[in-house]
């Protein structure tokens, strides 16, 4: 419904619109408030009032700022400067400011040549309002759309910043894995052993030289296990240390390691090991392996040759010491009672000639079992000795020994007593055997006093036939048992009718008995060296294998 207030504003408009108006819409800026406040403005050449804008031709300096002398304002009172009105002015003109608020975006003037009724000008100061409001509207509309341009733009940009951005990645990425397969390939076909392990030391990646190595075919056998699986038992806390060292951020030098394979063996290599940061944290270690298990064992070999040389040396010298000595002072014996006999043959009666014949031939037959004994250790130290065993009933052995040592028995007043079986039969090589059985009898006959005994045992234990020579003679000190059957360190002393050895025997018995397969001991009271408790000799042989 339209009230009175509303049809005044229409009938103002009608009116407004039954006019011939002139109207300019001026922007309100720097240049018009200076018009507006100081004075006139040419227009076509001709000076204005700077209120009514009639023309005139007064200078500038006599008009003031609120009117001119020709000018019959409506309104005295208006402030032009600040547009906080309109002005009217008699005759058909007026200025009106088009605002918002305290916003001003220009003024309208308006030129008829009819007074305005206040209706018009009520509809002209609405129109105003109106055409504010639309230029409100548009001035935002153009920021939005100069901000949304602006955002378009920006957007644009971000997006070609961000496909560029992107573009760079993924050919940094494809350089990236490039060089990642470039690695991984060299490191998979190199010929030394490369390994990673993780803060925990657990083995993370290991590469084909690594597993040919440590004798694994897969890396699922050993990823996942921890590092120590790969040491030798002696070097863990070695190997430890090491690692330790490396989780600190310390360097350990270049050296030469063993390693524990899969199937046990043991190798070794060169060893270089670094520390894997990520940023400032220590995250792993990873290490290269060059293999050197021929060069240590050609070291080894050497070595063990070396020490094989000095011990043959030293044998060699040992070897040369006997035979000068005990070759020597059997035969001056021979030579001294060859003289006798070759220069009294004719005045010597008979008993005492068979007497140095006895002696002659004694001191022969020790020459020949030591050279015998000699022999048959050369032959067993250049692993030249052959074992021929074959069932042998031990008696027959024993009695043969007794025969070949009768005389020696005699000498020296001995009794021997024999206890076994005519049944046992003892699977032996029959030589080696007799060399045995000689010299451990020989042994307790040289160092039993003249009257004593001497025992000869033999026992059937399980698989095997034991068998103890016994006497009761001066027994082996404490200290020397554990020398006794090493080729080394001989140990010899003179019996106890001054009878010389050469230390051989014991350690030719030891060998002789280990290439049957048997093993040989000693047992004597540590008191009996002093006391006469005599020495027990003990060996174990096979028996006759079962068909």
């Amino acid at each position: 419904m339209v009230n009175e207030k509303n049809k005044k504003v229409l009938r103002a408009l009608n009116q407004l619109l039954s006019y011939q108006l002139a109207l300019n819409l001026m922007p309100f800026n720097d240049s018009f408030s200076a018009f507006i406040s100081y004075g006139l403005k040419q227009i076509d050449g001709v000076e204005h009032c700077k209120v009514c804008l009639n023309f005139t031709n007064r200078p500038a300096g006599d008009l003031d700022n609120e009117s001119c002398r020709d000018c019959n304002l409506y309104e005295q009172n208006c402030n032009i400067n600040t547009f906080n009105c309109f002005l009217l002015i008699k005759g058909g003109a007026t200025v009106i400011p088009v605002q918002i608020a305290n916003k001003k975006f220009g003024y309208i003037s308006v030129f008829t040549g009819k007074d305005f009724q206040p209706e018009t000008l009520s509809a002209i100061k609405n129109f105003s309002n109106v055409i504010a409001l639309s230029i409100e509207n548009n001035l935002q509309k153009a920021i939005l759309e100069k901000q949304n341009k602006e955002l378009i733009e920006y957007q644009n940009h971000l997006e070609e910043l961000v496909k560029k951005r992107t573009n760079e990645l993924e050919q940094t990425n494809e350089k990236l894995q490039e060089s990642e397969q470039r690695f991984r390939a060299i490191i998979e076909n190199s010929l030394a052993g490369y390994f990673y392990i993780g803060g925990d030391g657990i083995f993370q990646y290991v590469n084909k030289s690594w597993l040919q190595m440590h004798k694994y075919n897969f890396p699922d056998e050993i990823i996942g296990k921890h590092f120590s699986i790969t040491q030798v038992g002696v070097d863990i806390d070695i190997a430890q240390k090491n690692v330790n060292e490396l989780f600190m951020g310390k360097q350990i030098p270049v050296g030469e390691f063993s390693r524990l394979c899969k199937d046990g063996s043991i190798g070794y290599h060169i060893f270089s090991c670094n520390s894997v940061m990520k940023g400032e944290k220590i995250i792993g270690i990873e290490g290269f392996l060059i293999d050197c298990s021929d060069r240590k064992q050609a070291e080894i070999k050497v070595h063990l040759q070396n020490d094989e040389l000095l011990k043959l040396n030293k044998d060699k010298d040992r070897f040369m010491s006997i035979l000068g000595h005990d070759l020597k002072n059997p035969f001056n014996s021979i030579l001294g009672f060859l003289d006798l006999l070759n220069d009294n043959i004719r005045t010597y009666n008979i008993e005492k000639i068979e007497k140095q014949i006895g002696i002659i031939s004694k001191s022969a037959h020790n020459i020949y079992n030591l050279l015998e004994d000699l022999l048959i250790w050369i032959r067993a130290q250049e692993g030249k000795v052959s074992c021929k065993p074959e069932p042998l009933v031990f008696i027959e052995i024993i009695n043969a020994v007794n025969e070949e040592l009768k005389m020696s028995i005699a000498n020296k007043n001995l009794t021997i007593s024999i206890h076994a079986s005519p049944e046992d039969v003892v699977y032996a090589d029959r030589h080696m055997l007799n060399v045995v059985l000689r010299n451990l009898v020989s042994n307790s006959i040289k160092f039993t006093y003249p009257g004593g005994d001497i025992g000869l045992y033999s026992e059937i234990i399980d698989s095997e036939m034991l068998i103890t020579v016994s006497d009761n003679g001066i027994g082996i000190p404490a200290e020397k048992i554990s020398v006794l059957f090493d080729s080394i360190e001989l140990y010899t002393t003179e019996g106890t009718a001054h009878e010389k050895g050469t230390g051989f025997g014991l350690p030719i018995c030891k060998e002789l008995i280990e290439a049957q397969g048997g093993k040989i001991w000693v047992e004597s009271d540590p008191d009996s060296f002093r006391e006469g408790k005599g020495t027990k000799f003990k060996f174990t042989l096979p028996l006759v294998p079962s068909i």
